[in-house]
């Protein structure tokens, strides 16, 4: 193994890890599908170092 993280990584697990602790505006309801797309669309918006 390696002893440090890659950004495909982060990527691959993001959904996972992150998704449920996304919170929409009160009152808006949110399906898994919704916060799957939701964390898709930040990985394309945020540049990779």
């Amino acid at each position: 193994g390696r002893n440090h993280v890659l950004p495909d990584d982060v990527q691959a697990v993001l959904t996972a890890v992150a998704g449920h602790r996304l919170r929409p505006a009160r009152g808006v309801a949110t399906s898994h599908r919704a916060r799957a797309e939701l964390v898709a669309g930040l990985l394309e918006a945020v540049p990779v170092p």
